[in-house]
């Protein structure tokens, strides 16, 4: 078993103005588009922007796969360098 960790990504939890990261924004005192722009740097992404799904789902999918079957007992997390760990 293992698991993965996706960092802040393009989906509609922070896509939609609307949703949560519209309430973070507004309860910020900010536009939700400079939200956006702030976060991976305030989160410590190294691309500075947010993953795409397609990037967590590539991992998934190799997973999944029987190349990986000796994959076990990890968090796996796709985060573009948020989480600081040696």
């Amino acid at each position: 078993m293992l698991t993965v960790s996706p960092g802040p990504t393009w989906t509609s939890i922070w896509t939609d103005p609307d949703g949560f990261a519209g309430a973070v924004a507004t309860a910020q005192g900010v536009t939700h588009q400079e939200l956006l722009q702030a976060i991976p740097a305030a989160a410590g992404m190294h691309s500075g922007q947010l993953l795409e799904p397609a990037q967590i789902a590539s991992l998934i999918t190799y997973a999944a796969s029987p190349q990986a079957s000796g994959m076990t007992g990890h968090d796996y997390p796709v985060d573009d360098g948020a989480i600081k760990t040696i």
